[in-house]
């Protein structure tokens, strides 16, 4: 956008540099003034990062420090009123050193005590003294102090990475499946007494809540690493290139899940007999779907009989489970969500230990009739799967918790009232189907009235009903528990709804989604639910009118909506009229975001007095002449399609506003007056404006202008402009005579085919882009010829695409002498005429990507790229026939990435590319060429390569052993599409090749048979073998 920012990039680890260039790109285009605080705890991350020096954090004060120790060892007391406690917690701060973590967990540790013999005891501890440099004494203190069921609980959670955010709900069933975790003879369910051990460990500050994600929490890594030495031997943590000395002893075995798991990886834990937990994790940034070896699998399930907690989740290639699962007999947790998996053995119903089973969004369409013979299961998640019913049997399972989905069955499966059975459900529940509902007592029997710990409830029924006052009638008889806290209501068919939707006593309501209720004619009193916070109302066709009976029909007991913060209508298509008569007091005090979409025919006012609403959405509502309120002073968010013009002329003197959006506007005006607006998208609008709001940031501009240029001083007048888009606008010739603005730093320019870019005569001379730092031109400016990369000096990204006239960039000759050090990353795609880059190079030290794409007549690369390039590291030519050669002096020297695809010409002279100089080369791609039968040639690729992929060689017949023997660090070789190889070489792959990937290679692939084929032996030792797309081994 532009903007001045403060970016905080807490505890980085990762020492890779080019992840950090990578990262760092984006932010080039903040405004002067922009900073980024990097926090590390390694050195070679902040020689990677910075450019300025290093500061090292030191100590808190003593001051600070006390002030800490007091806030989380005495709460709300008066240390003064405990003197002798305040004397030792003194000295106990001296001996945290002002590192604040330590001083945090043990003054709440030290909460808990109430004598201070307590107090001096830990003061006094030997473990003060014990020489770690990795542990400090504090933390190891407050372990030691912790009860023996929370050292186990927490020992345990050494299994999870550094920065892994885990969900509460989820531990806690962890550790009930390892036995950490029993029922109380009070009564207390497991689920409660695990709740109260996280309550423990995290008011004590073991785990504290994740910053990205509010339901879920984290573990300081220095916490992490105390976890990690308390549980010793127990608890192995697989990541990365960690060794495989395993303990026997190791109980709980958790690892970050790669593409493909294969037994190499994995193996040596299925010989572990004793272990425990096998419990992989999802990478931060996966995208792929995991494939695990059968193998594997097979060994698991045969070998680890003492296993308690099991995860397949997220293996995509798992379709089945073995009958041999029956042999866990000890197995209290499994988890086969996101697997391919569509129906489950029967023999997992002797699995009589088994508590947690988690299915959901795996392709399961079916439970295993005796499912009722897992007696001790208490937690069955299945949403997200396409059950068509439950089976008879799932009424034995009484003593479910959480049972995410019930499908109402229509002819042999359990029907609604069965419910009734299952009388401890907490959490969420999702009731489909309701539409197989034949007799509305049976709705009654499911008796939800009585389950109080439930606090979500999804109804639903199918879209082919046909008896409104059955479902009117099921819907009453649902009537849930008033500890609800979210209630969604979908394609339901009754013409009203019931009393209890709205009924005030529901008061823990604060989220309510109404969806597709085809013939409902009037919408529920539901201002009458006093904790309301968010409500959507969708596809609701036949109402016609939103008045009094919506609010409560005249109730004065409760104003309504006094807590209400997001309101949402859409697709209502015979909505008229908004009623606000008879309603007593402020309706919406508490409003911040108000979306009225599709409701053609809707009239008239909005609410007239909405204080504190701060986005509104108003689309396709192209009757709707409201004026927006003039005491919603603070909305800084509008959003505007297809409305009348009216609307838009309330807005004209909106000093607060920040953000807008306008589309599909006749005569878009009266805009100067927002001295606030920073963001602007107008999207076919036709215009008279002659200016824009000086404060303007962003501005996007998107099939508007018919004219052919801009009025004149339109956009000069947007001195703070920094980010200006325009796509769409065929017409459009020109800017005005007086240009752009310098402080614009990103500009986008799409399918504007006649618009002529502003090119001074000269580079020396005044330069409209002397601030651009990126610009994209895409299927615009036919007339340009020449690109004029030296009238843009900090222009750190280019693309130009589709630019059907382009021939060339250019640099002048004085230019030539003057390095582009701001360009990093340039793109050059679908530019038919393209033909040369200046002549003597082209001077950008800083360049680290490069990618040209479908230039049919481009015949050769920037000269000296060796030496002009020296940082560059990404290197993509794809579909330029013509190119012939790389230049002279070989290509740069810390080159990373090469991708050469379906250049003919280029990849018939293979032994002139000189890529066996380049030492940091480690990945390299070739695609599309009719006359290679041979691949590689000798000492073509250098021996550091780590990753060959070879796609689409039709003719390829042989590997050429010459080129393959030096490659000693290769790890990934994958073929794809190559009809005619037959074989590998005699002499094998090399030794360190982790993966083998092959794919429509029939030849190959007969070649490649497990056990058979004449080229297994060549392949055998490989660990992850993948043909056609399967891990075989």
């Amino acid at each position: 956008m532009g903007k001045k920012f403060l970016i905080v990039l807490d505890d980085i680890w990762n020492d890779n540099y080019v992840d950090w260039d990578n990262l760092r790109t984006p932010f080039g285009v903040g405004d002067k003034g922009s900073k980024i605080i990097v926090t590390t705890r390694h050195e070679s991350v902040a020689s990677i990062m910075r450019s300025v020096p290093t500061h090292y954090l030191g100590q808190i004060s003593d001051a600070a420090s006390w002030s800490l120790f007091e806030k989380h060892a005495f709460g709300n007391e008066n240390p003064d009123a405990h003197p002798n406690k305040k004397v030792i917690g003194k000295k106990i701060v001296e001996k945290c050193k002002g590192l604040p973590l330590a001083i945090k967990i043990l003054g709440g540790q030290l909460r808990t005590k109430l004598d201070a013999k307590e107090w001096y005891d830990i003061f006094k501890s030997n473990i003060w003294e014990i020489p770690n440099d990795k542990i400090l004494p504090a933390l190891r203190l407050s372990y030691h102090h912790l009860p023996a069921h929370l050292k186990r609980c927490f020992a345990y959670c050494s299994i999870f990475p550094k920065d892994y955010t885990f969900k509460k709900e989820k531990l806690v069933l962890l550790w009930m499946a390892e036995g950490f975790v029993q029922e109380l003879k009070s009564g207390k369910r497991m689920e409660e007494v695990g709740d109260e051990y996280f309550r423990e460990l995290s008011s004590r500050s073991f785990f504290q809540q994740s910053s990205g994600d509010k339901s879920g929490f984290v573990m300081h890594d220095l916490i992490n690493d105390l976890a990690q030495f308390v549980s010793g031997e127990f608890c192995y943590m697989l990541e990365g290139n960690k060794s495989h000395q395993i303990s026997g002893k190791v109980r709980h075995f958790s690892f970050f899940m790669e593409d493909y798991d294969s037994y190499k990886k994995l193996g040596p834990f299925c010989e572990i007999k004793c272990l425990r937990t096998f419990l992989p994790f999802m990478p931060l940034l996966g995208y792929s779907t995991p494939q695990l070896t059968n193998k594997v699998l097979h060994d698991l399930l045969m070998t680890l009989s003492c296993l308690r907690v099991l995860s397949l989740s997220h293996y995509g290639n798992i379709t089945e489970l073995p009958n041999s699962i029956e042999n866990l007999k000890q197995l209290r947790y499994l988890d086969l969500s996101q697997t391919s998996i569509k129906r489950l053995p029967e023999v997992i119903c002797t699995l009589c230990n088994l508590q947690t089973l988690i299915l959901s969004n795996c392709g399961l369409t079916l439970l295993p009739t005796n499912i009722g013979r897992l007696t001790n299961l208490r937690h069955l998640d299945i949403s997200g799967t396409k059950l068509k019913e439950m089976p008879i049997q799932m009424n034995g399972l009484k003593g479910l918790r959480t049972l995410t989905t019930f499908v109402v069955g229509k002819h042999d499966g359990l029907r609604v009232g069965e419910l009734r059975e299952f009388r401890h459900l907490q959490g969420k529940l999702s009731i489909l189907k309701l539409q197989n509902v034949v007799n509305p007592m049976d709705a009654w029997e499911a008796n939800l009235k009585e389950k109080e710990h439930l606090n979500e409830l999804h109804l639903e029924w199918g879209f082919e009903t046909n008896d409104s006052h059955n479902e009117r009638d099921v819907l009453d008889k649902l009537r849930p528990s008033t500890n609800l806290q979210k209630v969604t209501v979908k394609c339901y068919g009754g013409t009203s709804f019931p009393i209890w939707l709205g009924d005030g006593s529901f008061s823990n309501i604060t989220v309510l989604y109404l969806e597709g209720c085809m013939h409902c004619l009037s919408l529920p009193p539901l201002g009458q639910l006093p904790s309301l916070v968010e409500l959507s109302i969708k596809r609701i066709n036949l109402v016609e009118r939103v008045g009094l009976e919506f609010y409560g029909n005249g109730c004065t007991s409760i104003r309504p909506f006094q807590k209400l913060k997001t309101l949402g209508f859409a697709k209502m298509p015979e909505w008229e009229e908004w009623s606000f008569c008879g309603v007593e007091g402020e309706i919406f005090p508490s409003l911040e975001v108000l979306s009225i979409q599709d409701c053609p025919k809707l009239k008239g006012d909005l609410p007239n007095h909405l204080p504190f609403l701060k986005e509104l959405i108003i689309s396709e509502c192209y009757r709707l002449e409201a004026w927006i309120p003039k005491d919603a002073t603070s909305i800084s968010t509008l959003k505007l399609k297809g409305c009348k013009e009216v609307v838009l002329s309330t807005i004209a003197d909106r000093t607060s506003l920040e953000s807008l959006r306008l589309l599909e506007f006749h005569d878009v005006r009266m805009l100067h007056g927002l001295s606030s607006l920073k963001d602007l998208k107008m999207v076919e609008c036709s215009t008279s404006l002659l200016l824009f709001p000086s404060m303007l940031l962003s501005l996007e501009i998107d099939s508007c202008f018919t004219q052919a240029s801009f009025p004149e001083g339109m956009l000069q007048c947007c001195t703070h402009l920094q980010r200006l888009s325009i796509w769409s606008c065929p017409r459009l010739k020109s800017f005005s005579r007086g240009g752009l603005p310098t402080t614009l730093k990103t500009l986008s320019i799409g399918g504007c085919e006649k618009l002529e870019l502003v090119l001074p005569e000269a580079e020396e001379t005044h330069s409209y882009y002397a601030s651009l730092e990126t610009l994209s031109l895409i299927s615009s400016c036919e007339s340009l010829k020449s690109f004029p990369l030296g009238l843009f000096p900090k222009l750190s990204f280019l693309n130009v695409s589709d630019c059907k006239n382009l021939e060339s960039l250019c640099i002048s000759e004085e230019g030539l002498h003057n390095y582009h050090t701001s360009l990093n990353n340039l793109i050059i795609i679908s530019c038919p005429k393209f033909v040369s880059f200046p002549k003597g190079g082209l001077p950008t030290p800083n360049l680290t990507s490069f990618y040209v794409s479908n230039c049919k007549n481009l015949r050769s690369l920037p000269e000296s790229m060796h030496t002009l390039f020296p940082s560059l590291q990404h290197l993509t030519l794809l579909k330029c026939p013509e190119l012939e050669s790389f230049p002279e002096g070989c290509l740069p020297a810390n080159l990373i990435r090469l991708k050469v695809r379906f250049c003919e010409k280029l990849t018939a002279c293979q032994t002139d590319w000189g890529l066996h100089t380049l030492a940091s080369l480690q990945e390299f791609e070739i695609e599309g060429c009719k006359e290679v039968d041979s691949f590689p040639e000798k000492w073509l690729l250098p021996s550091a390569l780590t990753s060959l992929e070879i796609y689409s060689l039709p003719n390829l017949k042989h590997l050429d052993k010459r080129g393959f023997q030096h490659l000693t660090s290769l790890k990934k070789l994958r073929i794809w599409n190559c009809p005619e190889l037959q074989s590998f070489p005699e002499e094998g792959l090399p030794a360190s090749l982790s993966l083998l990937d092959i794919s429509g290679c029939p030849l190959l692939e007969q070649c490649c048979q497990r056990e058979k084929g004449e080229g297994w032996p060549k392949i055998a030792h490989i660990p992850c073998i993948v043909i056609n797309r399967n891990l075989i081994s």
